[in-house]
Protein backbone atom coordinates (compact mmCIF):
# COMPACT_ATOMS: atom_id res chain seq x y z
CA UNK A 1 0.00 0.00 0.00
CA UNK A 2 1.44 3.37 -1.08
CA UNK A 3 1.67 6.44 1.11
CA UNK A 4 -1.26 7.99 -0.79
CA UNK A 5 -3.43 4.98 -0.47
CA UNK A 6 -2.93 5.12 2.90
CA UNK A 7 -3.67 8.89 3.14
CA UNK A 8 -6.93 7.76 0.95
CA UNK A 9 -7.92 5.59 3.41
CA UNK A 10 -7.52 7.74 6.46
CA UNK A 11 -9.83 10.37 4.50
CA UNK A 12 -12.51 8.13 4.47
CA UNK A 13 -12.49 6.49 7.75
CA UNK A 14 -13.01 10.30 9.10
CA UNK A 15 -15.71 11.20 6.32
CA UNK A 16 -18.32 9.55 8.22
CA UNK A 17 -18.19 11.39 10.63
CA UNK A 18 -18.59 14.27 8.97
CA UNK A 19 -21.91 16.74 8.90
CA UNK A 20 -23.31 18.03 5.19
CA UNK A 21 -21.26 21.53 5.75
CA UNK A 22 -18.27 19.60 6.86
CA UNK A 23 -18.30 17.58 3.88
CA UNK A 24 -18.84 20.77 1.58
CA UNK A 25 -16.25 22.94 3.34
CA UNK A 26 -13.80 19.55 2.24
CA UNK A 27 -15.37 19.69 -1.23
CA UNK A 28 -14.61 23.59 -1.71
CA UNK A 29 -10.93 22.57 -0.28
CA UNK A 30 -10.37 20.09 -2.30
CA UNK A 31 -11.26 22.14 -5.72
CA UNK A 32 -8.81 25.07 -4.37
CA UNK A 33 -6.48 22.15 -3.98
CA UNK A 34 -7.08 20.82 -7.79
CA UNK A 35 -7.16 24.39 -9.51
CA UNK A 36 -3.82 25.24 -7.73
CA UNK A 37 -2.45 22.11 -8.72
CA UNK A 38 -3.28 22.84 -12.44
CA UNK A 39 -2.25 25.86 -11.83
CA UNK A 40 1.03 25.53 -11.34
CA UNK A 41 1.27 22.62 -13.91
CA UNK A 42 0.66 25.16 -16.75
CA UNK A 43 3.05 27.95 -15.12
CA UNK A 44 5.91 24.98 -15.13
CA UNK A 45 4.78 24.50 -18.91
CA UNK A 46 4.86 28.29 -19.50
CA UNK A 47 8.24 28.58 -17.99
CA UNK A 48 9.39 25.19 -20.16
CA UNK A 49 8.62 26.95 -22.82
CA UNK A 50 9.76 30.38 -22.33
CA UNK A 51 13.45 28.39 -21.73
CA UNK A 52 12.59 26.67 -24.52
CA UNK A 53 12.26 29.64 -26.42
CA UNK A 54 14.48 31.56 -24.87
CA UNK A 55 17.62 28.86 -26.20
CA UNK A 56 16.41 28.43 -29.55
CA UNK A 57 16.63 32.30 -29.95
CA UNK A 58 20.30 31.90 -28.86
CA UNK A 59 20.68 29.13 -31.00
CA UNK A 60 19.57 30.35 -34.20
CA UNK A 61 19.76 34.46 -33.70
CA UNK A 62 16.28 34.97 -34.52
CA UNK A 63 13.29 36.38 -32.33
CA UNK A 64 11.76 34.01 -30.88
CA UNK A 65 7.57 34.85 -29.83
CA UNK A 66 6.00 33.47 -27.29
CA UNK A 67 2.38 31.79 -27.58
CA UNK A 68 0.79 34.27 -24.83
CA UNK A 69 2.17 37.16 -24.03
CA UNK A 70 2.82 38.50 -20.38
CA UNK A 71 0.04 40.86 -19.14
CA UNK A 72 0.88 44.53 -18.82
CA UNK A 73 2.47 45.46 -15.83
CA UNK A 74 -0.64 48.52 -14.75
CA UNK A 75 -3.42 45.88 -16.15
CA UNK A 76 -6.42 44.72 -13.85
CA UNK A 77 -9.10 42.38 -13.91
CA UNK A 78 -11.31 39.66 -12.68
CA UNK A 79 -11.69 36.83 -14.70
CA UNK A 80 -13.76 33.34 -13.80
CA UNK A 81 -12.12 30.22 -14.14
CA UNK A 82 -13.54 27.18 -15.49
CA UNK A 83 -15.47 26.54 -12.10
CA UNK A 84 -17.41 29.17 -11.96
CA UNK A 85 -17.16 29.41 -8.36
CA UNK A 86 -14.05 30.48 -8.78
CA UNK A 87 -11.94 33.45 -9.85
CA UNK A 88 -8.61 34.98 -10.92
CA UNK A 89 -7.84 38.91 -9.58
CA UNK A 90 -4.98 39.73 -11.74
CA UNK A 91 -3.12 42.99 -11.27
CA UNK A 92 -0.27 42.96 -12.97
CA UNK A 93 1.65 39.51 -13.83
CA UNK A 94 0.12 38.51 -10.11
CA UNK A 95 -2.42 36.34 -10.64
CA UNK A 96 -4.60 35.78 -7.45
CA UNK A 97 -7.00 33.17 -6.57
CA UNK A 98 -9.90 34.26 -5.26
CA UNK A 99 -13.62 31.81 -4.81
CA UNK A 100 -17.11 33.30 -5.14
CA UNK A 101 -17.47 34.46 -1.76
CA UNK A 102 -14.63 36.83 -1.25
CA UNK A 103 -15.50 38.09 -5.01
CA UNK A 104 -18.88 38.50 -3.68
CA UNK A 105 -17.77 40.50 -0.38
CA UNK A 106 -15.49 42.73 -2.16
CA UNK A 107 -18.34 43.43 -4.85
CA UNK A 108 -20.74 44.31 -1.72
CA UNK A 109 -17.73 47.01 -0.42
CA UNK A 110 -17.55 48.75 -3.69
CA UNK A 111 -21.31 48.81 -4.56
CA UNK A 112 -22.07 50.60 -0.75
CA UNK A 113 -19.05 53.31 -0.94
CA UNK A 114 -20.12 56.18 -1.98
CA UNK A 115 -17.48 57.03 -4.03
CA UNK A 116 -14.10 55.62 -5.73
CA UNK A 117 -11.83 57.13 -3.07
CA UNK A 118 -14.20 55.55 -0.63
CA UNK A 119 -14.51 52.55 -1.89
CA UNK A 120 -10.36 52.19 -2.39
CA UNK A 121 -10.17 52.28 1.23
CA UNK A 122 -12.56 49.75 2.12
CA UNK A 123 -11.07 47.30 -0.08
CA UNK A 124 -7.83 47.83 1.14
CA UNK A 125 -9.20 47.13 4.82
CA UNK A 126 -10.63 44.18 3.61
CA UNK A 127 -7.60 42.91 2.12
CA UNK A 128 -5.34 43.40 4.88
CA UNK A 129 -7.75 41.86 7.01
CA UNK A 130 -8.88 38.99 4.91
CA UNK A 131 -6.27 38.77 2.12
CA UNK A 132 -2.56 39.95 2.51
CA UNK A 133 -1.31 38.14 -0.12
CA UNK A 134 -3.49 40.18 -2.66
CA UNK A 135 -2.02 43.67 -0.70
CA UNK A 136 1.48 41.87 -0.83
CA UNK A 137 1.44 39.99 -4.76
CA UNK A 138 -0.47 43.23 -5.97
CA UNK A 139 2.27 45.82 -5.14
CA UNK A 140 -0.70 47.63 -3.08
CA UNK A 141 1.35 49.46 -0.77
CA UNK A 142 -1.66 51.45 1.16
CA UNK A 143 -5.53 52.83 1.00
CA UNK A 144 -4.12 55.66 -1.47
CA UNK A 145 -2.85 53.46 -4.22
CA UNK A 146 -4.16 54.11 -7.71
CA UNK A 147 -4.58 50.18 -8.05
CA UNK A 148 -7.38 50.07 -5.82
CA UNK A 149 -9.19 52.19 -7.27
CA UNK A 150 -8.81 50.43 -10.45
CA UNK A 151 -10.23 47.21 -8.45
CA UNK A 152 -13.07 49.50 -7.41
CA UNK A 153 -14.33 50.31 -10.62
CA UNK A 154 -13.38 46.67 -12.48
CA UNK A 155 -15.41 44.93 -9.50
CA UNK A 156 -18.59 47.97 -10.00
CA UNK A 157 -18.07 47.55 -14.01
CA UNK A 158 -18.02 43.45 -13.89
CA UNK A 159 -20.68 42.34 -11.76
CA UNK A 160 -24.10 43.52 -11.24
CA UNK A 161 -25.89 44.05 -8.04
CA UNK A 162 -28.70 41.69 -9.44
Amino acid sequence: MTDRDKVLKDIRALLKGLETGDLQFLLNQAEVLDYNRKVRLEREEQKKETESSSESKKNSGKKAKSKKSAPPADEIAIEQTERSKFFNLRIGTALLFMDYHEIQAIFKIARAAGNQTEGAARLYRWFDRERRDVLAEGGIGGPASPKLKIIYNVLLDTFTSG
